[in-house]
């Protein structure tokens, strides 16, 4: 298999690995998928394209999942927490994916949610308490 050569293809091949049942060369790729060049603005005219916000989510996202799979909590929720700061926002896959189930099992797990503003299952998360605020 030849070496990906953008954040895209990291995380294509990681997939394909993760769905094989190979959670620590998925992992692998992931993050390598953090540090190659990826489809978002390109800055400098002599410099690669950064990473785009969807790429990077993705891969932490995954990250997590492998970490899950893997039974490595604190590493999971790391990945968690690093794809909420990237702006992930579907707390309802994090609460419901398979993949995730060890994490979710962690007492830190909604916490972690409730820190970034994703609310309670069902409460419409961030933007449904916004709405309550506004008399909805």
């Amino acid at each position: 298999m030849p070496e990906p050569e953008d954040a895209r293809g990291a995380i294509a091949v990681g997939l394909k690995l993760y769905n094989a049942g190979q959670h620590s060369a998925a992992l692998d790729m992931f993050v390598k998928a953090l540090e190659l060049p990826g489809t978002g603005l390109k800055r400098f005219r002599d410099k690669p394209k950064l990473i785009s916000e969807g790429e990077k989510q993705a891969a932490l996202f995954n990250i997590a999942c492998c970490y899950s799979r893997l039974g490595q909590a604190r590493e999971g929720l790391a990945a968690v927490a690093g794809c909420l700061e990237a702006g992930y926002q579907d707390a309802e896959q994090l609460r419901t994916d398979p993949d995730l189930d060890f994490l979710r099992q962690d007492e830190r797990f909604e916490g972690l949610l409730q820190r970034f503003r994703l609310g309670q299952p069902g409460d419409g998360g961030f933007f449904g308490s916004l709405l309550k605020g506004f008399g909805r």
